[in-house]
């Protein structure tokens, strides 16, 4: 009898896990992260000030959507500069924060805290050493808190999104893989069961991952974000000045047959952008953006981590597409291919956004509106959570 209890344990064991876990080579003997983190969505608040302002607060019911709809997990953006007091927490903020997590821990929604900086913060604390220190600090108090109050199975906690500014020399004092472990070994010092999410530089880019050396910790991911390619994904974005206000419709996936319509692509592309806007629907064309493209880049990432040993967990912190200005049978399409590409990968993702830009809501709805006003798009939840 307790051979074959011991048989029946032994079976169970080699059962392949699941999705975040697909990519994991068998044996591995590797535990598993305090958090699974396969299927989520971000809510793109940007804070400036406490309280927040029109459309910046986050309310359970917007918690309690996400998780009717079926994501897994929801990742909460929170900028530094309203809670950083000196080096440590603005106790008279940081109440804020409190809420919003005690909120999803009530809904049993599982929350990424990522820390999210606006660019001029970003580039004074990773350009300027004092400024560092102070940050240091700061996120060693938050981490502490965050702690004291949270489980690991309630949240992860994300060091910094999207990275830049820092020296590409690996001596200096700012190099990203110099300050990301100054943070980690601080953060995990107050948090040791908690997940923690790390990242390479440029931008939390792919690339970005090859001037970093993993630390040696079982329960951190390193994340990348990836909106490739950003002529089809970014099309239509008035947040840019380029030619991208005055594109639309452009095709997923791309071949050069889009070239016979070029003109009509650049009706609405400003005269002296136009040969610019050209030769980019021309690269976009050729380069032939597909399912396979898609997996080529991702396995860019793959190829980081199997050359560390396979060791490094890969989550894809930020992916989506711009709704404004594309046909939602193409939208759909480029965005079932990204979430099959990571998945295969054993890579989980959190799609951005919620209710803002790049929503998983129908048009017409008032973006960073309340939830009630909101009505979820089925063809893109379709193609996310296919089975939900």
């Amino acid at each position: 009898m307790k051979r074959t209890l011991s048989l029946l344990y032994v079976a169970l064991l080699l059962v392949p896990t699941a999705r975040l876990f697909a990519g994991e080579p068998e044996g591995s003997g590797r535990p598993k992260p305090a958090l699974r983190l396969d299927r989520g969505i971000c809510i793109d608040r940007q804070l400036r000030s406490i309280p927040p302002g029109p459309g910046m607060r986050v309310c359970r019911d917007d918690l309690r959507l996400i998780k009717r709809m079926g994501f897994e997990f929801v990742k909460l953006l929170f900028n530094p500069a309203v809670f950083q007091s000196a080096d440590g927490i603005d106790s008279s903020h940081v109440g804020y924060l409190d809420q919003l997590l005690d909120s999803a821990a009530a809904e049993k929604l599982p929350v990424v805290a990522c820390i999210h900086p606006e660019d001029d913060f970003k580039r004074r604390v990773l350009g300027n050493a004092a400024d560092f220190e102070r940050f240091f600090g700061f996120m060693q108090a938050l981490s502490r808190h965050i702690a004291g109050r949270w489980t690991p199975g309630q949240v992860a906690f994300q060091l910094m999104t999207e990275p830049y500014g820092t020296s590409p020399n690996p001596a200096d004092w700012n190099h990203w893989n110099r300050l990301q472990r100054r943070l980690w070994r601080a953060v995990r010092g107050q948090m040791p069961g908690h997940t923690l999410i790390l990242s390479g530089d440029r931008i939390g880019s792919i690339e970005g991952l090859d001037n970093i050396q993993p630390v040696e910790d079982e329960n951190a991911m390193y994340c990348f974000t990836f909106y490739e390619p950003h002529l089809f994904t970014f099309q239509g974005g008035t947040w840019r000045s380029d030619i991208l206000p005055g594109l639309g419709n452009l095709p997923y996936p791309s071949s050069g047959k889009l070239l016979a319509e070029l003109p009509r692509y650049l009706e609405s592309v400003p005269e002296p952008s136009r040969a610019a806007a050209a030769r980019q629907i021309d690269e976009y064309a050729r380069e032939r953006w597909d399912r396979s493209r898609l997996a080529a880049r991702i396995d860019k990432a793959v190829g980081w981590r199997r050359r560390h040993g396979g060791r490094p967990k890969l989550w894809c912190a930020e992916f989506g597409c711009y709704q404004a200005a594309v046909s939602p049978a193409d939208r759909c399409r480029y965005l079932l291919d990204m979430r099959t590409v990571l998945e295969e990968r054993g890579i989980g993702w959190a799609y951005w956004s919620y209710s803002e830009t790049f929503s998983v809501m129908t048009s017409g709805r008032p973006p960073f509106g309340p939830a009630s006003a909101q009505t979820p798009d089925k063809a893109v939840l379709k193609v996310l959570l296919p089975d939900k």
